[in-house]
């Protein structure tokens, strides 16, 4: 008795789908535990219209309520520069306190391609009231891609998540 080529081409068809789907699975169900730990909790955007900046993981970082510093970490496909940040403390039902905070540092090159972090070269450090919590509608300002203000949230920066994450002046 011999098989018939249709009844050879199901079977392996069938084999390749079963090896196709336990690969595909596996994939999915990687264990997290294995993974890279990742910071969560910023505010993400995307500015302008040609090389738009993407802003990644946006937060004020305080340990004390009164300084802090900006981390996060902005991208584009061409060439950029954060020029400036603003920002005024906002309350616990979403209205601007009237409160602005000093910003100081920058300006950072947003390199092509690449992660330009803004707690690494001219970090913006922050003073004034910054009660962990709330957010800081903050605007940043970019040399081609123009301006964005999002609600920045405030961490606390004794939390162990984020114990570890220092800005990093380069001196020049």
């Amino acid at each position: 008795m011999t098989s018939s080529p249709s009844r050879i081409a199901r079977a392996t068809a069938a084999a390749a789908l079963a090896i196709a789907c336990s690969v595909g699975f596996a994939a999915c169900t990687q264990d997290p535990a294995r993974l890279p730990p990742t910071i969560g909790g910023g505010v993400n955007a995307e500015v302008g219209e040609q090389d738009p900046v993407k802003v990644l993981n946006l937060m004020l970082i305080t340990r004390d309520g009164t300084t802090g510093f900006l981390e996060g970490a902005l991208s584009t496909t061409g060439e950029d520069t954060l020029v400036s940040v603003s920002g005024e403390l906002v309350d616990a039902d979403n209205n601007p306190t009237g409160t602005p905070l000093v910003f100081e540092g920058g300006p950072t090159p947003v390199v092509t391609k690449q992660l330009s972090k803004l707690s690494v070269g001219n970090p913006y450090l922050v003073s004034g009231e910054i009660p962990v919590g709330l957010t800081v509608r903050t605007t940043l300002v970019f040399t081609h891609a123009g301006e964005v203000t999002l609600d920045v949230p405030i961490v606390d920066g004794n939390n162990v998540d984020y114990a570890t994450v220092t800005p990093q002046p380069t001196n020049l």
